[in-house]
């Protein structure tokens, strides 16, 4: 069997990017309308992406989470916070015209690298006209740890400071070539193994795995996720939290998307899961998530979201 070798200390290094690249980055604010991406101008900068399906030009699927967080003047206290699902777009034009994004309420912007970080490669964010959206994206396909060919992680960071409040949105998204009708198993069974990375309410960042298993014959999914709850600090230890079991999934013979919620360990608490399979033969999968979580040693509940990002292991 083969197995991913990401670990939670993996996980907390890739999350610690965000966490170092706050200062120096603005918030856009300006509204965007649906239908195609707009062109913006080519960034001057690129980095061509790794010799892989994903160095096609298309527009990929996406998921994506986000935290924001506003704060006091001097940063003293946070004054307002949201966290949950966050639609964006992400599509590749080609080598030499390199990435665009497109974030809830700011334009569509090109990717301009700069600089290898911590493994993944950074690059800020720019408009039509060229002016810096004060936003950086990490593509993580760009480290040579890479596990997957058709589906890849991304984390961005943005944020505005101003005398009287500061405003910084935090997140990452998954984006991937989705499997054709034709490339979704008619018999068989396949497990998949994926990384977890998420969000809490509790202002903590989550890792782990989920394991699913499909029935592709009878068109049946089973499966669960050991979520972490991550320390920060680097002082203490990570907090294993219950496991998460499937429940009322959704998938059936021959579909390319799934879905589902959690039986979660002493809660009633809304759950959910969606995600749909990548590249050919349904090698590769991504999803997003949501659930509620105890906080460790104590009976306060609170809220964390996540995406998964896996491949098939037998």
């Amino acid at each position: 069997m083969l197995r991913m070798t990401t670990n939670c200390a993996d996980i907390r290094s890739l999350l610690l990017i965000l966490a170092l690249s706050l200062s120096g980055c603005g918030a856009g604010g300006q509204a965007v309308s649906s239908g195609p991406i707009p062109v913006p101008a080519p960034a001057p900068d690129i980095e061509p992406p790794p010799s892989n399906a994903l160095a096609k030009p298309q527009e990929f699927a996406t998921f994506s989470i986000a935290a924001t967080e506003e704060r006091s003047a001097g940063g003293a206290e946070i004054v307002a916070s949201r966290l949950g699902p966050s639609d964006l777009r992400f599509r590749y034009l080609g080598e030499g015209q390199g990435y665009q994004v497109e974030f809830p309420g700011m334009p569509a912007g090109s990717l301009k690298f700069t600089n290898p970080t911590n493994g993944s490669s950074r690059y800020t964010v720019s408009d039509a006209s060229g002016q810096s959206l004060d936003t950086a994206v990490f593509l993580n396909s760009q480290s040579g740890e890479t596990h997957y060919r058709y589906t890849d992680l991304a984390f961005w960071v943005s944020g505005a400071s101003d005398p009287e409040q500061r405003k910084t949105t935090t997140g990452f998204f998954v984006y991937g070539t989705p499997s054709s009708a034709a490339d979704i198993p008619r018999s068989g069974a396949g497990r998949y193994e994926a990384e977890v990375f998420g969000k809490s309410s509790f202002q903590s960042d989550i890792g782990g795995s989920a394991y699913l298993d499909f029935d592709f014959t009878t068109g049946k999914l089973a499966g669960h996720m050991d979520p972490v709850l991550l320390n920060k600090t680097g002082f203490g230890y990570d907090e294993k939290l219950e496991r998460y079991v499937f429940a009322d999934t959704i998938f059936g013979m021959g579909s390319a998307r799934f879905s589902g919620r959690f039986a979660v360990p002493g809660s009633s608490g809304t759950s959910s899961f969606e995600g749909l399979f990548t590249g050919p033969d349904a090698e590769e999968l991504m999803a997003q998530w949501q659930a509620p979580f105890r906080i460790p040693g104590t009976d306060t509940w609170n809220t964390m979201y996540g995406v998964w990002i896996g491949k098939k292991t037998e």
